[in-house]
């Protein structure tokens, strides 16, 4: 936690150690469900998902190659 903390109601700067953490337990069981998920952005709207990801895979070993030949030169 920050040191200081802003009362956004009353404008009253509170020394964080005197505040109890709260925590928000319906945010951190929503993010703990995205564990293990990834995200493409991609441009390509034609193409299906599974030809996305089959692509992006593709690109990923094709890079992974590239930095394993570089090292051994």
């Amino acid at each position: 936690m920050k040191k200081e903390y802003i009362n956004k109601n009353t404008g009253e700067i509170l020394n964080s150690s005197d505040i109890k953490p709260m925590l928000d337990f319906d945010k951190i069981k929503a993010y703990t469900k995205s564990l293990g998920y990834y995200q493409i952005v991609t441009s390509e709207l034609n193409m299906e998902e599974n030809e996305v990801i089959d692509k992006y895979h593709g690109l990923r070993q094709i890079e992974e190659q590239f930095r394993t030949m570089k090292s051994t030169l």
